[in-house]
């Protein structure tokens, strides 16, 4: 009996690979079904014995977008349904385990009213509730809070961070290979487009842009540009085995970002490499920025390099400079409180200079949240990033001194530089839900709490040390 549920799992799980690498081959909905019934005993399991392991799978749907793939009932689609898990099982360990709910610092608090305004503003003087496809507009906004409150409470030590940490480099390694596998074996990023997929002229050829599961190649490049750091970081302090997988996921990023043709993504690679170069001095660290280096000299062809000098000057280019006069006309509705999270797609051809477009955001969050929130929201999400930024670098200047906390000292650069990454792209793409910046942000809080409280009980220790009576020994 076991060995034929098993094998039945494993038809339907291939049923799935299949369908993911060939959209175009079907997969009965039975195996769906099956597959997602089998999927969600296992993470119920894992909520009730360790609720961060659930949390995980969430976050793997978050990034990868894999749950796109999975059946949904109605409103229950496969995220709702692990986050219930999830509760259920924090709940089970408030109980058992007397867990505790706690936010950290006004930087939780920041993030709770910024998404309280998202969703206030959707119902109360928004366009609609529901997109162009029927989801409830605010969802996504909610789910990523969700990540965030919820990792600030189930990593409870270091090795909680480092369990998370490496998901999120499986992630990205998952999401440059089959992005790769599907440029190479779909109609991909080196040939010409035969039809569908996103495409893009360069010097009169016609090329299929790199994606991922419907992920759009600037979020693609983006995501692993987000992603690169904690590569850099794990080859400097990973074992061995994580050493070699993150040679491996820097040899795979960056032929991938590249695939992409994002203008966007570039920036994002030159800056994570920069920024690199000032936090870390070690052979091996020198060592990885020389093989990237290579990577890019040697593997990215000649004419993503003629995509990189067209910023303003095609089409698209010039495109963004509408949808940002657009942005800047709706922002004029309703300056202090925009006009509802996720109203931009309704009205901006209203006011795009040109006949009409079917581009949904401005390619900048900064307008994007000011022309659908208002001023006040955007002041607020400047104001979690400032507090988030301070607390990294108040826990960077701490560690420098002490020697066996280097690793510490180089962990929150690694998450400083992923979170000016995100800034930066936000500039010129709208990706105010990608889900890395949030579980960066959850991980950024969690180190938060347990250096605080590392810092509070070595506090009391030498407290206590020093109300001790003296026994009238050297020291």
């Amino acid at each position: 009996m076991q060995i034929s549920i098993t094998l039945q799992t494993l038809v339907c799980m291939a049923g799935v690979t299949r369908s993911l690498a060939f959209p175009d081959l079907s997969v009965p909905m039975i195996e769906l079904l099956i597959l997602g019934a089998v999927l969600a005993c296992v993470i119920g399991l894992l909520a009730l014995r360790n609720p961060l392991h659930a949390l995980v799978v969430l976050i793997v749907f978050g990034v990868t977008r894999i749950d796109l793939f999975l059946p949904s009932l109605g409103p229950l689609s496969p995220s709702i349904i692990v986050e219930t898990l999830i509760l259920i099982g924090f709940a089970f360990g408030m109980l058992t385990r007397r867990l505790e709910f706690r936010l950290i610092g006004p930087e939780a608090h920041l993030m709770i009213v910024f998404v309280l305004v998202c969703c206030l503003s959707t119902i109360l003087w928004g366009q609609t509730l529901y997109d162009f496809n029927g989801r409830l507009l605010f969802k996504d906004i909610l789910v990523q809070l969700f990540v965030v409150l919820m990792l600030i409470n189930l990593v409870r030590e270091w090795r909680d961070v480092d369990f998370v940490a490496k998901v999120m480099a499986v992630c990205g390694l998952l999401l440059a290979c089959m992005s790769l596998f599907q440029s190479l074996f779909g109609g991909g990023s080196w040939s010409q487009s035969q039809g569908g997929g996103y495409i893009v002229s360069i010097e009169g050829e016609i090329l299929t842009r790199g994606d991922m599961l419907g992920i759009h190649p600037n979020e693609l490049a983006v995501i692993l540009g987000m992603l690169l750091p904690i590569f850099i970081y794990l080859q400097n302090y990973g074992t061995k085995s994580w050493r070699f997988l993150s040679w491996l996921g820097i040899a795979l990023l960056v032929p991938t970002i590249a695939s992409t043709f994002s203008r966007t993504g570039f920036l994002v690679l030159a800056f994570v490499i920069l920024m690199s170069l000032t936090v870390n001095r070690r052979t091996q660290f020198w060592l990885t920025i020389a093989i990237l280096g290579a990577i890019i000299i040697f593997v990215v062809p000649s004419l993503y390099w003629s995509r990189i000098g067209t910023l303003l000057t095609d089409r698209e280019g010039s495109n963004r400079i509408f949808l940002y006069q657009a942005a800047l006309k709706l922002i004029q509705i309703n300056p202090v409180l925009g006009i509802g999270y996720g109203g931009y797609p309704f009205l901006v051809n209203r006011y795009y200079p040109l006949h009409y477009t079917t581009v949904s955001t401005p390619h900048n969050i900064y307008l994007e949240i000011v022309s659908e929130t208002g001023l006040l929201n955007l002041l607020i999400y400047g104001l979690l990033f400032w507090f988030l930024l301070r607390s990294l670098k108040t826990m960077a200047v701490q560690t420098a001194a002490t020697s066996n906390r280097a690793w510490l000292g180089i962990w929150v650069r690694t998450l400083r530089i992923g979170i000016l990454a995100y800034l930066l792209a936000g500039l010129t793409t709208s990706v105010l839900l990608n889900s890395v910046i949030y579980v960066l942000i959850g991980l950024t809080l969690a180190t938060k709490k347990l250096f605080v409280e590392e810092m509070n009980s070595a506090k009391l220790v030498t407290d206590k040390h020093a109300s001790e009576p003296s026994l009238g020994l050297a020291v």
